[in-house]
Formats: C-alpha cells, sequence, structure tokens
C-alpha cells in the first residue's frame, strides 16, 4: 500500500486516518445521502402528479 508523502498533509489524525481522508469519507457520504434524498423527493413529486384528484 502507498504511503502519503508526508509533505503533502496537514499532520493531523482522526483516529488512524489522516484529517484529510476523514474529511473525503465524510463529504462522499454527505453526497450519497443528499442525492438519494433529491432522487426520493422528485420520485414522490412525480407519483403525486400522477394521482387523479376528485
Amino acid at each position: 500500500m502507498k504511503r502519503v508523502d508526508p509533505r503533502r498533509v496537514l499532520g493531523l489524525r482522526f483516529g488512524p486516518l489522516p484529517l484529510e481522508e476523514a474529511v473525503f469519507y465524510l463529504v462522499t457520504n454527505m453526497m450519497a445521502a443528499q442525492g438519494f434524498v433529491l432522487i426520493a423527493g422528485y420520485l414522490r413529486e412525480r407519483r403525486l402528479a400522477e394521482k387523479p384528484t376528485e
């Protein structure tokens, strides 16, 4: 496994991970969750628009 050049990281650690990696994983998970929320909202709106009103 390749190591990250120590001159390219801040040196702070979040548990065993360098801070940069921890932030990367947090941000990518948040972006994926936001994508699911947006898609669910879009599908719900589409379903409501297809329902006949009385």
